[in-house]
């Protein structure tokens, strides 16, 4: 789930030699998973070399996340996530779905997934530098039209299903622990 994907491979590879069946699907996925790793794994090494993206700390009653915001690939959505919180747009709010292995939601002011800001911004997962889903990864929610507004979710495990239609605009770089204690 925290993107050890080594070590996922390391333990494929033991099922398989032990003779132990493993899905056909699950090899291919996993090498698409350590290609995109290694693309992530560069983005972060470059950006904590500059040390200048934007960060914002979540407190929440399990406890704080801080996560840096990624300005420099998802401008648009990381403006709109600054002005929302910077209005206390966001004060008070819950995560009011919690899927346990996947991920947690959170910015809809109705507390149930049908409320969101006045407005609606164009999705930049799409943009050649768009990131991928990994765990701890911050992700605008698509709404049906393909906009997004004010609902995020930060994924608990990789999440290649939502590479190109949710825009990731940060990650968090402290406080996953609070985030896998999320109810």
């Amino acid at each position: 789930l925290c993107n050890r994907f080594d070590e996922a491979r390391k333990i494929l590879d033991k099922a398989t030699s032990e003779g132990f069946t493993v899905p056909a699907s699950t090899l291919p996925q996993l090498k698409a998973y350590e290609r995109t790793w290694k693309k992530e794994l560069e983005a972060r090494s470059s950006e904590m070399e500059k040390d200048d993206l934007p960060r914002v700390l979540i407190e929440t009653d399990a406890g704080n996340i801080e996560i840096e915001l990624f300005e420099n690939e998802a401008p648009n959505t990381v403006n709109n996530f600054i002005a929302l919180v910077e209005s206390g747009f966001y004060n008070g709010l819950t995560f009011y779905r919690v899927e346990p292995t996947s991920f947690c939601q959170t910015g809809c002011p109705n507390s149930d997934g049908t409320g969101a800001a006045k407005y609606r911004i164009v999705s930049e997962s799409r943009f050649p530098k768009a990131r991928s889903h990994f765990a701890g990864s911050l992700s605008m929610v698509l709404n049906s039209d393909g906009t997004h507004s004010s609902q995020f979710l930060i994924t608990r495990q990789p999440l290649s299903q939502l590479d190109g239609k949710n825009t990731v605009f940060g990650r968090v770089i402290e406080g996953m622990p609070t985030v896998y204690n999320l109810r």
